[in-house]
């Protein structure tokens, strides 16, 4: 009789041992596929987000001209009539936030301050180049205007509205 429950007893902890192990394979399973469908939900948010940053760079036909350009100083695309578009990178800048502040919308192009440091540049450079093929650099003295810089960068300073 006590060999008989003994034998009961050890039958009923195998018994509890295989649901133990069957439940906890079933919760690993369970997690296994959790993980592939959150992996395969961040895989499709993240070839969304691919898909709208080639939309933004390449706008469709159907896309509005104001969805994509925005102030690159407070990052908002409100008060389109106050949003300065550089002609030279198209970056966007609201008059009020301008430094310095820009009382009225300028007639014809403005560019922004890279743009017209990047030109400045280009120019500093062409005018070198030009000086060392004409030998030497030294400049005329009617080609100065009264501050001392060359009437050319002045023009060129005054044709860019930053």
């Amino acid at each position: 009789e006590a060999e008989k429950r003994k034998q009961d007893m050890l039958l009923l902890k195998a018994e509890e041992n295989r649901k133990k192990a069957e439940e906890k394979e079933r919760v690993k399973q369970e997690k296994t596929e959790e993980n592939r469908l959150n992996n395969e939900r961040k895989l499709q948010l993240r070839r969304l987000a691919l898909a709208k940053a080639k939309a933004l760079k390449k706008p469709n036909e159907d896309m509005c001209l104001a969805d994509l350009k925005h102030c690159h100083r407070c990052q908002e695309g409100d008060n389109e009539e106050l949003l300065l578009l550089c002609h030279g990178c198209d970056k966007g800048c609201h008059t009020y936030c301008h430094r310095p502040k820009i009382t009225t919308v300028p007639d014809g192009k403005w560019f922004c301050h890279i743009c017209v440091a990047e030109e400045n540049a280009e120019f500093l450079r062409s005018r070198k180049q030009s000086n060392r093929a004409l030998g030497g650099g030294k400049r005329d003295r009617d080609q100065l205007d009264s501050r001392g810089s060359c009437a050319k960068k002045a023009k060129l300073a005054k044709d860019h509205r930053y």
